[in-house]
C-alpha cells in the first residue's frame, strides 16, 4: 500500500521525486500557508487532563478489582459444590 508523503509545514502531497524530503523547497516554495499549529495548553489545561486520567485510571482499576473478587468467590464456591458432590459420589461407591 502506497503512503503519499505531505510536507510537514503546508500538509500538501510532496512532488514526484521528492517524496523522500519532508518539507517543500527543493523545487520551489510551499503551495500553500503552513498549517496552523495547535494551541499551547495552558499548565492548568494540563493539570486538569491529567486529573482526569487519574480517575478514570482508578476506575478502571477499581472495575478490575471487582471482577477479580467476583471470579474468587465463584471460583470458591464451585469447589466446595465440587467437594460435596466427589463426597458424595465417595459416599455411594462405600456403600
Amino acid at each position: 500500500m502506497s503512503e503519499t508523503n505531505r510536507c510537514g509545514l503546508c500538509g500538501e502531497p510532496m512532488p514526484e521525486g521528492e517524496e523522500m524530503f519532508k518539507f517543500h523547497g527543493y523545487s520551489g516554495p510551499c503551495p500553500k500557508p503552513p498549517l496552523a499549529r495547535p494551541a499551547k495548553k495552558s499548565y492548568e489545561q494540563l493539570e486538569r487532563e491529567n486529573v482526569e486520567l487519574l480517575e478514570a485510571c482508578k476506575a478502571l482499576v477499581e472495575a478490575r478489582d471487582g471482577l477479580v473478587s467476583g471470579m474468587a468467590e465463584r471460583i470458591e464456591r464451585a469447589t466446595e459444590l465440587a467437594r460435596a458432590a466427589l463426597a458424595k459420589a465417595q459416599g455411594k461407591e462405600g456403600m
